[in-house]
């Protein structure tokens, strides 16, 4: 069987194995490993809908998304995300890392992450706030 996969806007297809793994949005990040895709996305939500009708089993998301409305149209799929990584976790404090790891999960995320890479010089002090207040 094959699913749709997305990059830079554009659906292609992959491989995927024809027996599909069972979902559960009650996971975390330790129910999420041996899924069978996760994919990372920016705001759109027609890609959105499509990832959703791929089969995949988790899609991340970017700090420039809505995870509210990410979260309506991934009803299906763990969703994973979308701390800011340069204004949050880099110039932020703990207080204020600990206050958007809150908002993700009041948003539904099932894993909250950085919506993409860290800049290297992030605190630890907010790395620990951030795993701390998941």
């Amino acid at each position: 069987m094959a699913s749709k996969s997305s990059t830079n806007g554009k659906v292609t297809r992959t491989k995927r194995s024809s027996q599909k793994s069972e979902r559960s949005r009650k996971g975390n990040y330790a129910s999420a490993r041996g899924r069978e895709t996760c994919l990372i996305i920016k705001s759109d939500s027609k890609i959105q809908r499509a990832l959703a009708e791929s089969g995949a089993d988790a899609v991340s998301v970017d700090q420039l998304n809505d995870l509210a409305a990410s979260r309506a149209v991934l009803k299906d799929v763990m969703l994973f995300g979308n701390l800011d990584p340069v204004q949050t976790l880099f110039r932020g404090d703990e207080a204020k890392v600990a206050e958007a790891v809150s908002k993700a999960k009041e948003a539904g995320v099932e894993a909250v992450w950085p919506g993409c890479d860290l800049v290297p010089q992030t605190r630890v002090e907010n790395i620990k706030a951030m795993i701390n207040a998941g």
